[in-house]
């Protein structure tokens, strides 16, 4: 219009039209005779530019081949760092009692090895519109190429434009719940410490409030940054966030159940990481309390792992939490006839305890008469040893002292049970069975 001529723009299947036509009109060229060489008649045919384009063809590859080994190379050289870093910093990684360093570790390695493969893909494109340049027959098809990649970023790059406001908004959403969960971590921090006093929350459940209120932190940061984020007004994103809410509602049952019974462990205060306690058939010191269980290490050298729903439902022995910091109690049973004088039994007893290294001074060890059997007394001795880990070596080494010590008096370990009266004149003493 006005005089000017509308330039359309290059699309491929107007190059693949050009390079037709240039082919044909280069070929009445060819068959006219004249003595001028081809070279001269049509250049598409000139041997040095055909052999200059090969040339140029060839080393645009083989900067192709070595971006892609330099690729290689490099996501091999990163997953191995991020294996050292993930291994060093394990600990870290755990949220709400499981360990995601694995997860991340995947997601990371698979974005960069599709952020590499993408940019080798990019040169390979390029490439191609490189190689395809350097003859003129094919020109027009690298110039459409060209066009097409101008196009499509044209629209990547309005499209960008075009969300750049919400994801700003998404940014200061993210930002401010990073904010406000550093300061969680700063105060309950310092509650677990005993450095700060919250009214109703204890050293022994800070880390868990923490946690319940950093969940509710990024919970309400995501229900607000969820209308900022792009897409999500489509119906295939709604129907995308329906289905994995359905499948998360089925598949997690049983882990809401365990994690709230969880709750229940942490809140009633009945055991901290460090106590022995005896739960169930099973006793050792608490290693871990976790979001789905409780991990315990007991006397043998095993851990034994307890879901949280079997330890809400039976009963939890504390053997640290009234002793003194750092201790824990112990008792051992012996049934004693009624022919050994109470007296002596109890000296015998709080000698063997004093004995016995590990065996704590103070609170004296108590010496109770627990039942008066038909056939002999039942004593018990509670003891504390220094220290939850040494509890199964200082039990055995009583054991052993009080076996030397009523050993050395002269007085059997045994329970009786009569069959007869003792008779004085009896040269072997009483019957026994």
């Amino acid at each position: 219009m006005n005089g000017r001529r509308r330039i359309r723009p290059c699309t491929a299947g107007r190059a693949a039209a050009l390079l037709l036509a240039n082919l044909m009109r280069s070929a009445p060229a060819a068959a006219t005779g004249s003595g001028a060489p081809l070279a001269a008649q049509d250049p598409m045919r000139d041997p040095a530019l055909l052999l200059r384009g090969m040339a140029m063809a060839g080393l645009g590859l083989l900067v192709l081949v070595a971006c892609a080994w330099l690729a290689r190379r490099l996501l091999a050289a990163m997953d191995a760092r991020l294996r050292r870093l993930i291994a060093q910093e394990a600990s870290a990684h755990r949220i709400f009692g499981i360990d995601w360093s694995e997860f991340g570790f995947r997601a990371l390695t698979g974005a960069m090895r599709l952020l590499s493969w993408g940019g080798v893909g990019l040169l390979a494109f390029a490439w191609a519109g490189h190689t395809l340049r350097q003859f003129p027959a094919t020109l027009p098809l690298a110039d459409g190429m060209r066009g097409a990649i101008v196009a499509a970023a044209g629209r990547v790059l309005a499209t960008l434009w075009s969300v750049l406001p919400d994801l700003g908004m998404i940014v200061l959403i993210v930002l401010g719940a990073r904010g406000v969960v550093a300061a969680l971590d700063s105060l309950f921090d310092g509650a677990a410490r005993s450095r700060v006093r919250v009214p109703g929350i204890h050293p022994e459940t800070a880390r868990a409030t923490r946690r319940l209120a950093v969940l509710g932190t990024w919970g309400l940061a995501l229900a607000t940054a969820y209308p900022y984020i792009p897409g999500s007004e489509s119906t295939v994103f709604r129907g995308l966030s329906v289905f994995l809410g359905f499948m998360f509602t089925l598949g997690s049952t049983g882990v809401v159940s365990q994690w709230m019974q969880g709750l229940v462990l942490v809140y009633a205060r009945a055991l901290r990481v460090g106590d022995f306690v005896r739960i169930g058939e099973h006793e050792g010191v608490v290693q871990e309390l976790g979001a789905l269980s409780v991990k315990i290490a007991d006397d043998r050298g095993n851990e034994v792992t307890l879901p949280n729903s079997s330890v809400v439902a039976g009963s939890v022995i504390n053997h640290s939490r009234l002793a003194e910091p750092g201790a824990v109690r112990a008792s051992v049973c012996l049934a004693i006839g009624y022919d050994v004088p109470w007296r002596q039994v109890h000296a015998l007893m709080l000698k063997a305890a004093a004995d016995t290294p590990g065996v704590r001074i103070a609170p004296a060890p108590r010496v109770f008469q627990r039942a008066l059997a038909d056939f002999a007394v039942e004593y018990e001795m509670s003891v504390e040893i220094a220290g939850a880990r040494l509890r199964a070596q200082a039990v055995s080494s009583l054991h052993e002292h009080l076996q030397d010590a009523f050993g050395a008096a002269g007085v059997p370990i045994l329970s009786p049970h009569y069959v007869a009266n003792r008779a004085a004149d009896e040269p072997h003493g009483s019957r026994l069975s």
